[in-house]
């Protein structure tokens, strides 16, 4: 029973997290991107699947680390944002895009893949805490990087900083995990998921202001 419901909420986190995210989005807003994010996300998750891990674990330490940054971290939510941004460069999407949005689409067919890959087992750090940490990127790397861009000096080059490290907080907070140092996990994943927490709630302030 605790399995099934550790992979229903790898199955259903990040599409539900979806929803309620364009929730908080004035009304009206337009999001354009969806489409070319499902089928990227689809693409990256189908390769992954199929190809398996792309850096062999090794043991515990540095090659464990890596193989989860690149597999866990890098393939699922970076590559996305860095095609979007790639795009929104040479103009090749037009209309207001969304980034957490677009990560969020992206991430539901890794999602898929990876409940349907791991639905036997009952590990929390596969179904539970790659979701999780997945959206706290979703939202946090964006939320970095609209500072960045609305900001000035010093609050600038924090952002940048900020949203360079989150991915590596996030693959070391499920390293830590996987090395059974919960406490140091804990932490990093709670500063993975405090620009997400922080994001969100200045989101649902402007909603409710705007009623």
């Amino acid at each position: 029973m605790i399995g099934y419901d550790m992979s229903l909420f790898s199955f259903l986190w990040v599409p539900l997290f979806y929803l309620f995210w364009r929730a908080l989005s004035p009304e009206g807003s337009e999001n354009t991107g969806g489409v070319c994010a499902l089928i990227f996300g689809a693409v990256i998750a189908l390769i992954q699947f199929i190809t398996g891990p792309m850096v062999f674990p090794g043991g515990f330490g540095f090659l464990r680390w890596l193989s989860i940054f690149v597999d866990l971290v890098f393939f699922p939510a970076i590559l996305p944002l860095g095609i979007c941004l790639l795009l929104l460069l040479f103009s090749l999407l037009t209309g207001s895009v969304n980034l957490t949005s677009f990560m969020l689409i992206s991430l539901i067919p890794a999602s898929i893949f990876r409940t349907a890959s791991y639905s036997s087992l009952t590990e929390p750090m596969v179904l539970v805490l790659i979701p999780f940490l997945w959206t706290a990127l979703a939202v946090g790397m964006p939320f970095f990087i609209r500072i960045a861009q609305e900001e000035y000096g010093l609050k600038t080059v924090l952002s940048i900083i900020g949203c360079i490290l989150l991915p590596f907080a996030a693959a070391t907070a499920y390293w830590a995990f996987f090395r059974q140092m919960n406490p140091l996990g804990f932490l990093l994943s709670f500063i993975t998921a405090a620009p997400m927490v922080i994001s969100t709630a200045l989101s649902f302030a402007v909603r409710i202001k705007r009623g």
